[in-house]
C-alpha cells in the first residue's frame, strides 16, 4: 500500500502541481495511485461477488426469514460453553451414516446461499481435558491446543473441540451459522422453539436453542474475522474428521418442517431407521426421527476401523464391532470418560466424495 502520498505523485507531464497550480482537476489526468485494501476486506468482497455471481441452485426458494429473495440462497450468561456427505441409500440402518452431498456431483452451493447453514464448530464433553487429550489423540490422531479453555483441536475438518465444562453426559453441541442471530432467534420462537442464552466468544454472537422438540442445538453468527471461514465451509476428508452429525427428533415430519423453515435445509427421503439427510449443506449432517436423547450424535473418519476398535477398547473406551451399512462399517463407540462417538471407514465410493448422509 502506498502510505502518505506527496503533491509530486501528482505532477503533471510540464512538472506543475495541480493542487497548487491551475485547475485543481487536472489532477485526475495525473498517475493513478494503487492502494491495497485490507485482507479481511478483500475476503469478505472477495466471497460477496461470488455469491452475487452464482447461478440460482435447483430445488425452489428458501427463504430462513421470511424476508424477500431472488434466489435459493442463504450480554452473556454465566453458563454459556465456550465456542472455541446427495443420498443414494435405499436402506440405510442409521441415521447418521454417509451418502454423497450435492457439492460432490458438481452443484455449487456457498455457506449462505439459499438460506442454507452449515456447520461452524462442534464439540464434545470432556470433563477431564487431559485425558481426553490422550483419548482422542491416540484413537483419532487429534492435536488439541489453545482455545478460551484449552480444548480446541487443530487438525480437524470441520472445526471442532473439547469442552471441559460439559459433563460426560451432557450435550454434544453443534453450532449452525447464521448471518442474522437477531433474526434467527426470532424465528426459533415463532416455530416453537426456545432460546436458552446468547454469548460472544470473539468469534462473533451465539445462541443456545432448543427445537420444538428439544434438541438441542446453538446459532453461530460469526464476527468479521470468521466470515471466511464461515463462507467456505469444508468437510472433512482424513482420519479423525468430523464425518457427519445427526439431530435426533421424536417426530420426522415436526423435525423436517422446522430445521427447512430456520436453516433452509432440504431433505431427502426418510431411511429406515429415521434418518433424512440435509442434502443441500455441504458439511454433511442431518436429523434422525425416532431416536430418542435431544443432543447431537458425531460419526468420525477411520482409515481401519478394526484397528480402531481395538484402540478405543485399549485406551479405556468401548465400542461396538462393526455393523455394515451403505457407506461403510460403523462402530458405536464412548471413550474413557463415558462420552458418546461413533466411528465409520468410508467405502471407496463415500471417502472419494469426502461427505456423508443420514439414513
Amino acid at each position: 500500500m502506498t502510505d502518505n502520498p506527496t503533491s509530486a505523485d501528482h505532477n503533471t507531464d510540464d512538472g506543475s502541481d495541480p493542487f497548487t497550480t491551475g485547475d485543481p482537476l487536472t489532477a485526475l489526468i495525473g498517475t493513478d495511485l494503487p492502494l491495497e485494501p485490507r485482507p479481511e476486506f478483500a475476503a469478505s468482497l472477495n466471497n460477496r461477488l461470488h455469491r452475487l455471481a452464482a447461478e440460482p441452485s435447483p430445488g425452489g426458494k428458501v427463504d430462513r426469514y421470511n424476508r424477500p429473495t431472488t434466489n435459493n440462497q442463504p450480554n452473556n450468561n454465566d453458563d454459556d460453553k465456550n465456542l472455541d456427505e446427495e443420498d443414494n441409500h435405499e436402506d440405510d440402518t442409521m441415521s447418521d451414516t454417509p451418502h454423497p452431498s450435492p457439492t460432490d456431483s458438481g452443484i455449487n452451493y456457498l455457506a449462505d446461499l439459499d438460506g442454507v447453514s452449515n456447520l461452524f464448530y462442534f464439540s464434545l464433553p470432556a470433563p477431564d481435558i487431559d485425558k481426553a487429550k490422550t483419548f482422542y489423540g491416540t484413537v483419532l490422531g487429534w492435536r488439541v491446543e489453545g482455545g478460551s479453555l484449552g480444548g480446541h483441536v487443530i487438525n480437524v475438518t470441520p472445526p471442532g473441540g473439547l469442552d471441559p465444562t460439559a459433563a460426560a453426559t451432557d450435550t454434544h453441541t453443534v453450532y449452525l451459522t447464521v448471518f442474522d442471530l437477531d433474526a434467527a432467534m426470532a424465528k426459533v420462537r415463532e416455530l416453537g422453539g426456545t432460546v436458552e442464552g446468547t454469548g460472544d466468544y470473539g468469534t462473533g454472537r451465539m445462541a443456545r436453542c432448543r427445537d420444538d422438540q428439544g434438541t438441542r442445538f446453538c446459532l453461530q453468527e460469526p464476527s468479521e474475522e470468521y466470515l471466511d471461514h464461515a463462507h467456505n465451509p469444508a468437510k472433512g476428508t482424513d482420519h479423525g474428521d468430523l464425518f457427519y452429525f445427526s439431530l435426533p427428533v421424536p417426530d420426522g415430519d415436526t423435525g423436517r418442517r422446522f430445521y427447512q423453515s430456520l436453516l433452509g435445509w432440504n431433505f431427502g427421503p426418510q431411511g429406515s431407521a429415521g434418518g433424512m439427510h440435509a442434502e443441500n449443506m455441504i458439511t454433511d449432517g442431518g436429523i434422525g426421527a425416532g431416536r430418542g436423547g435431544h443432543r447431537p450424535e458425531f460419526w468420525f473418519r477411520v482409515d481401519d476401523l478394526a484397528a480402531s476398535i481395538e484402540t478405543v477398547r485399549s485406551a479405556g473406551g468401548t465400542a461396538t464391532d462393526p455393523m455394515d451399512t451403505p457407506q461403510g462399517p460403523i462402530s458405536q463407540c464412548s471413550d474413557d470418560q463415558g462420552v458418546e462417538f461413533g466411528l465409520i471407514q468410508p467405502t471407496t465410493a463415500a471417502a472419494g466424495t469426502g461427505g456423508s448422509g443420514s439414513g
